[in-house]
C-alpha cells in the first residue's frame, strides 16, 4: 500500500495528526466545518486503497461515514478500510467506552468485523484490505494489550526476539530502524464464523472480547454442553453457522455489550424466531448492556453497565432451565 494513502489521527481536540499523507489537519465535525477529515480520505480511496485508522471514534456524527456510503454508491469500487477501537473495559469513562455494533451493521454497503484475538485480528486485516468494499474493522480497547494463544504465522516464539526487534530502543533513534517478522499470508474469510466450543444444550453467539468470556464459562460447565460461535464478522454474518447450532441445541443466547435497546442481537434472536420457532426449546435471550447515556468511570459502575460471566452463568441457567 502507498504511505501516501494512509492516515493516522488522534482525537484530542485541537490535536488531531494526519502522518505521511497529503492530507491536511483538520478539526472535527462538531466544531462545524463543512468537511471532516474521514470525507477527506475518501477522496484517496476513490482512487487508491486507503487504510483509515481513528483512535476512539465518537458519535453521532460518524465522521463522515455516512459520507463513504453515498460514494460508494456511485463508486464502483471503494477499497477503504476504517479501523477504530471500541467497547469497555479499560475504565474509559463516557468518553472512551462506545460500543456501537448496531450502529454499524446499519451502514449500507460496508462490511463489518470485529476479531477477538490477535491472529484473527491479523487475518480479518489482510482480508479487509483486499476486500474493494468499505470495510469498518472494529478493534475491542480491552483485547489491544492481551496476548493470544496462537502466534501469526511467522511471529518469533520468544517474546523477548520480538521485542528487540520492533521496539524502539530509548534515547538516540536516528540510526534504528524495526526489523519486521517475515510474516505469512493468513487470512480470515469475512462473512464467515468460527466455533470455538462445541456443544448440545445451548448455543452461545457472540463477538470481540466477550468470545474469551464465553469459552471460559463452557469450560466451567463441562465438555460438550454450551456451544459459542464466534461471529467474526458482524455483517455479513454467517446466518449458516447460527442456524446450524441453533438447531443442534434449541436454545441461543446472543452475548454482546452494546446498549440492549435496538440491539444487533435483537435482528438475530428476531430472525431465529422467525425462521427457526418450531425448532427453539426455548426463548431466544440477548445478553447486552444496559440501556444508559453512558459507562461511568469507577470499575464498579462499568462491570455493573456491560456483561459480565456472572451475567453469563444466570443467562445459561435462564435459557436451559425453560422447559417448551
Amino acid at each position: 500500500m502507498d504511505p501516501l494513502s494512509i492516515l493516522l489521527v488522534e482525537d484530542n481536540p485541537g490535536d488531531v495528526r494526519l502522518l505521511e499523507s497529503y492530507l491536511w489537519e483538520t478539526s472535527f465535525p462538531w466544531k462545524m466545518k463543512h468537511t471532516s477529515y474521514l470525507e477527506k480520505a475518501v477522496q484517496l480511496a476513490a482512487s487508491e486503497p486507503c487504510d483509515v485508522c481513528l483512535l476512539d471514534l465518537s458519535l453521532p456524527d460518524g465522521f463522515g461515514l455516512d459520507t463513504v456510503t453515498k460514494m460508494y454508491l456511485s463508486c464502483p469500487l471503494m477499497p477503504i478500510v476504517v479501523m477504530t477501537p471500541v467497547g469497555a473495559g479499560i475504565h474509559g469513562s463516557v468518553y472512551h467506552s462506545h460500543s456501537f455494533d448496531a450502529w454499524a451493521t446499519r451502514l449500507p454497503g460496508w462490511k463489518v468485523v470485529m476479531p477477538s484475538n490477535p491472529l484473527e485480528a491479523y487475518g480479518l486485516m489482510l482480508s479487509a484490505i483486499e476486500d474493494p468494499n468499505p470495510v469498518l474493522f472494529l478493534k475491542p480497547k480491552a483485547l489491544l494489550r492481551v496476548k493470544g494463544d496462537e502466534l501469526i504465522p511467522g511471529e518469533p516464539a520468544d517474546e523477548r526476539e520480538l521485542k528487540a526487534m520492533i521496539d524502539a530502543p530509548i534515547g538516540d533513534r536516528s540510526k534504528w530502524r524495526p526489523k519486521w517478522p517475515n510474516l505469512e499470508k493468513w487470512m480470515v474469510p469475512i462473512g464467515k464464523a468460527r466455533v470455538t466450543r462445541e456443544g448440545t444444550q445451548v448455543s452461545v453467539v457472540t463477538y470481540g472480547r466477550h468470545v474469551a468470556m464465553a469459552n471460559q464459562v463452557a469450560d466451567e460447565r463441562g465438555s460438550g454442553k454450551v456451544e459459542v460461535i464466534d461471529l467474526r464478522s458482524l455483517y455479513p454474518y454467517d446466518w449458516t453457522a447460527i442456524r446450524d447450532s441453533v438447531r443442534k441445541t434449541g436454545r441461543v443466547i446472543f452475548l454482546n455489550e452494546d446498549t440492549e435497546v435496538t440491539n444487533f442481537g435483537e435482528h438475530l434472536a428476531y430472525r431465529v424466531t422467525r425462521e427457526l420457532f418450531y425448532e427453539l426449546q426455548a426463548r431466544p435471550l440477548v445478553l447486552a448492556g444496559k440501556n444508559l447515556p453512558g459507562i461511568g468511570l469507577h470499575p464498579n459502575l462499568e462491570n455493573a453497565s456491560v456483561p459480565s460471566r456472572e451475567d453469563l452463568l444466570a443467562a445459561l441457567d435462564e435459557v436451559i432451565g425453560e422447559v417448551p
